[in-house]
């Protein structure tokens, strides 16, 4: 038998050459190309980040920006027909206004109404020997007391005395309050120009009740009120003078 020399073959081991096993990155390119990806858009990121921390950061010193006005809400309310610091005349919403120690009032035009409202109010006239109260449609205010006295003033229509109303006030008295305060305690301070000169016959006996009737009755018809003073020109003597009660007084509510 003839042997085969297996060491003479040449080519025999070149024949099947040694392969080299593939990177994970050459069997699947689209991953390295993906790893290349990743550090630019951390930096992508990383800059939009930047830039809009800048555009919230406060301007100035640090100090957070003022937003924009706001509207003033239900509880803003128009100016105060108050006499005295920091006085309120709306009966619904006491302030800080003058009390009964004697100082002097500050004169203060009536509010000016909320544009296009009305409502309304009660005053009182006398009519059998009381005191009865009749409507008046008037501009709509927070100052509830200071709208009632205006229209008190004024006295009642023609129609109102043809159905047996009467009042010292009249057309002539018309305009002359001239303050109305009411304090955190329920005090009212009505200041009045001087009409003593337009109705004297207040000053008795009789028609200074009578007088008075119509006006307690119509500033304590506000449960906010529970006293009041009255003066004139800012002088609490003198309107008491006027009226033979003698001395500055205070009125209480009825039952207090």
């Amino acid at each position: 038998m003839e042997k085969r020399d297996t060491k003479s073959s040449p080519g025999a081991c070149a024949a099947r050459p040694r392969r080299v096993p593939a990177s994970r990155d050459e069997r699947r390119p689209g991953r390295a190309a993906l790893r290349g990806l990743v550090p630019l858009l951390i930096l992508t990121l990383a800059v939009a980040c930047g830039r809009a921390d800048d555009a919230g950061a406060p301007a100035g010193d640090g100090a957070p920006s003022a937003g924009p006005p706001t509207a003033a809400g239900p509880d803003a309310s128009p100016p105060s027909t108050a006499g005295g610091a920091g006085g309120g005349g709306d009966a619904a919403a006491p302030g800080g206004g003058s009390g009964a120690d004697g100082a002097d009032s500050v004169v203060s035009p009536a509010p000016p109404p909320e544009a296009g409202e009305r409502m309304t109010v009660r005053v009182f006239f006398t009519r059998d020997d009381r005191a009865v109260p009749v409507f008046r449609e008037v501009p709509r205010t927070r100052a509830v007391l200071r709208a009632a006295l205006d229209a008190l003033l004024e006295g009642p229509t023609p129609d109102e005395r043809e159905r047996g109303f009467t009042s010292f006030f009249s057309a002539e008295t018309a305009g002359m309050v001239r303050a109305v305060a009411l304090d955190q305690d329920g005090h009212a301070v009505v200041d009045f120009a001087d009409f003593s000169r337009i109705i004297p016959n207040a000053s008795s006996s009789a028609g200074s009740a009578r007088f008075l009737a119509e006006l307690n009755a119509t500033v304590f018809q506000f449960p906010t009120v529970r006293s009041v003073t009255y003066r004139f020109e800012g002088d609490c003597e003198a309107f008491w003078e006027w009226i033979q009660y003698g001395g500055c007084q205070a009125m209480r509510r009825p039952g207090r």
